[in-house]
């Protein structure tokens, strides 16, 4: 058997050392991942265990959000329905007499208005009180030109949009995630 130079014990060393070296990695690459996996399922296993405390919390905010549609005046069906009838029915402010309406419908993205009268005049009249109203006036209104009918009333629709909600989202209907949290 022949001995080995220098050179050559020096190559062995550092090829022996290179290997360790790489096996070192690789162990060290799978010993990651291993503890990457654990703290993945110890993650999943946690979130197993609070998903439904976090379905009762989500619960409680849904719960909070409706109610506060009753407690902001704002948001309240029936304050709104009155806020919008009040120049139907009232002397302050001014009275608009011969306009009805036939439809109020009130979700969290918008407050949908039909209703006639008995001119064209009186139903832009309406429109614009709604429109310079103080207490609408979060609202962004927005109506199609009113519908003059067979009988000479002027049928409508105003849509208004609460504040914090974009006209956007409205278009094509019901949000999907109207509801969440």
């Amino acid at each position: 058997m022949r001995t080995l130079t220098r050179h050559e014990k020096k190559l062995t060393f550092l090829l022996i050392g290179a290997l360790a070296v790489g096996v070192h990695l690789i162990v060290l690459k799978v010993a990651l991942e291993l503890d990457r996996s654990n703290r993945r399922k110890l993650a999943q296993a946690e979130l197993g265990k609070i998903g439904p405390e976090a379905e009762k919390i989500r619960t409680t905010a849904m719960l909070w959000r409706e109610a506060g549609a009753w407690l902001e005046p704002k948001r309240n069906a029936l304050e709104l329905l009155w806020q919008v009838s009040r120049p139907l029915i009232e002397s302050d402010p001014a009275k608009i007499e011969g306009v009805r309406l036939t439809l109020f419908d009130l979700n969290t993205k918008r407050l949908l208005l039909q209703g006639e009268g008995k001119d064209l005049e009186l139903v832009e009249k309406y429109l614009q009180w709604l429109k310079n109203e103080p207490a609408l006036a979060g609202f962004t209104w927005k109506n199609p030109q009113p519908r003059l009918l067979a009988n000479g009333n002027a049928q409508f629709q105003a849509e208004g949009i609460p504040p914090g909600v974009s006209a956007e989202t409205e278009e094509g209907g019901e949000d999907e995630n109207a509801n969440a949290p």
